[in-house]
């Protein structure tokens, strides 16, 4: 549409571009059964657009994957798209990172998750969420079993947020990767060190610049313990003796 157009103008998309983008979100809105992976990222698209898109994600029964980086996405834009989750029954991949949800984006994104049963991974990386946020994510996690993949790296939390996710995930059957990667305090290192002595579904945990190497090396030893992908194995009887215990090592840089 007109008005469609002139918002898309606005934040500064060349007339192409806007074009372009209006094609897409009416794709979206026709359920395209040829469109199931939709990449936006550096669009600078904004709150409008996205707003836009969650109306028509809704009811779109193709779309798998969205991926929206750096798009000047707010929690404006994270609430519709939260609210289209509720929703939508098809989308497994939401990728969001390097926008400025903040901690209110994170919670509706959280509650949510509470909800939808199809999402298996949630990129949140650089997204200013802070411990409320994550704090919010990990109550949700209490709740969902279907998330596979958290990515939640360079989001300024603290000992609360990390231990508060702990705690979650030694309930929690589903994730299989988290990606962490900040300066986490000894507090929290402790706190997922506790947790995997629980949980056995993690294979993946991302802790680059973590700053804690002992710590760091507690945490890795768990991930490779044979007694724990022995009990993975048997809780999920249905996997592959193939199947590696660990598809990626635990990863630390200083």
């Amino acid at each position: 549409s007109s008005e469609l157009r002139w918002r898309l103008e606005k934040t500064g998309a060349t007339v192409g571009m806007a074009v372009e983008r209006i094609a897409q979100f009416e794709r979206v809105r026709r359920n395209d059964p040829t469109l199931s992976d939709l990449d936006l990222s550096n669009s600078m698209m904004g709150d409008d657009s996205v707003c836009t898109l969650a109306a028509a994600l809704k009811n779109n029964t193709v779309l798998k994957k969205i991926a929206m980086r750096r798009c000047e996405i707010t929690a404006v834009g994270a609430k519709a798209l939260a609210e289209a989750l509720m929703f939508n029954k098809t989308l497994t991949k939401l990728i969001l990172g390097s926008n400025n949800i903040g901690a209110s984006g994170a919670v509706a994104l959280a509650a949510a998750l509470k909800i939808n049963s199809t999402v298996v991974e949630l990129g949140l990386f650089d997204s200013n969420i802070g411990d409320e946020g994550m704090i919010a994510l990990a109550d949700a996690l209490q709740f969902n079993n279907t998330l596979k993949e958290l990515n939640i790296q360079r989001n300024k939390f603290g000992p609360k947020g990390i231990i508060a996710l702990a705690d979650a995930l030694k309930s929690n059957s589903a994730m299989e990767c988290m990606r962490l990667q900040d300066e986490i305090q000894v507090e929290g290192m402790q706190a997922l060190a506790d947790m995997l002595k629980e949980n056995i579904s993690i294979m993946t945990l991302d802790l680059s610049g973590c700053g804690q190497p002992a710590l760091y090396a507690d945490i890795s030893a768990l991930l490779r313990d044979p007694a724990r992908a022995a009990a993975r194995k048997a809780a999920a009887g249905a996997w592959s003796d193939t199947k590696p215990a660990i598809e990626i090592p635990v990863q630390h840089r200083q």
